[in-house]
């Protein structure tokens, strides 16, 4: 049914999904979602094993349980400033997953609803001010400062930090 497909994009004129609708599609790697979608649905993206990362609208407040379980494949996400739930078991199973960029503040953190086993164990989570721009060459990058830019390579774990002036006050917790 889904086996040989390998990249999604859904248009803004969708406004709902069903749960479980990519569940399966090993072979899945890349997805595009409205920008006006608001929930990741329960199971969503479940078992698709090649799913390396995935661009979440802003828009997302809510990834319900299993949405992206045993995406085996995934080795970072970025979470929009809005979110306010991860459900049960989302990303459960996705052994590869090791950063986790959040462009809020920890004490932010503190407010999201993170249902049990929401992540494996050892997955860094990065906090900043600003929002997480993800780019064609598999880098992070945000801003750290009024004229400062970090720039992250999930592949090297290095990060370099460019620009002048103050650096703002951020965090990282595993």
């Amino acid at each position: 049914y889904c086996e040989t497909l390998s990249n999604i994009s859904i248009p803004n004129s969708v406004t709902n999904i069903g749960s479980n609708i990519f569940s399966g599609c090993r072979n899945l790697q890349f997805a595009t979602l409205p920008n006006n979608m608001t929930v990741i649905p329960w199971g969503m993206f479940s078992s698709c094993e090649s799913l390396e990362t995935i661009n979440l609208p802003s828009t997302i407040t809510e990834i319900e349980g299993y949405a992206f379980s045993n995406c085996s494949s995934m080795n970072r996400i970025i979470l929009p400033n809005g979110l306010k739930s991860i459900g049960e078991y989302a990303f459960a199973g996705c052994e590869n997953l090791k950063s986790i960029f959040y462009g809020e503040e920890a004490p932010v953190w503190n407010y999201i609803r993170i249902g049990d086993n929401a992540f494996l164990d050892g997955v860094k989570i990065y906090f900043g001010k600003g929002n997480y721009l993800p780019s064609e060459d598999g880098l992070i990058r945000g801003t750290c400062g009024e004229n400062l830019i970090w720039t992250f390579d999930n592949t090297s774990d290095h990060l370099i930090i460019s620009g002048s002036g103050n650096m703002d006050d951020s965090y990282m917790t595993s």
